[in-house]
């Protein structure tokens, strides 16, 4: 199991594709693989055995919707970064997003846990 922790929650789907143009939501993707680039190399780039199973948890004070969270921009990161070789169903056999409601912004992050599918 590759367990990864990033220091912010995911975006919401509302959020992100609420942008009324596409460099917006380019530029909120980029810094999301930029993080993924960080988070790996702080993990000693671990590399998954594929095919995956992903568990998204998003720590958040909002409380969204667990079909709200935002993941792609995050999945993207990971392929980007080198953990995952793609995001096809051939790598990424199945995606489960739960979304936990925290008190402090202190508290929000988004933990990523690929296991073995």
């Amino acid at each position: 199991m590759i367990r990864l922790e990033f220091p912010k929650p995911l975006p919401s789907v509302n959020t992100f594709w609420s942008s009324p143009h596409w460099s917006r939501r380019s530029r909120h993707a980029r810094a999301w693989h930029d993080l993924a680039a960080v988070v790996v190399a702080e993990a000693g780039h671990p590399v998954a055995a594929c095919p995956v199973g992903a568990v998204v948890t998003c720590y958040n004070v909002r409380g969204m919707d667990a079909s709200n969270v935002c993941y792609k921009p995050l999945e993207d990161g990971l392929v980007k970064a080198g953990v995952l070789p793609d995001d096809s169903p051939e790598y990424v056999a199945w995606v489960k997003v739960e979304s936990v409601r925290v008190r402090k912004k202190a508290e929000q992050r988004t933990v990523v846990e690929l296991v073995s599918a």
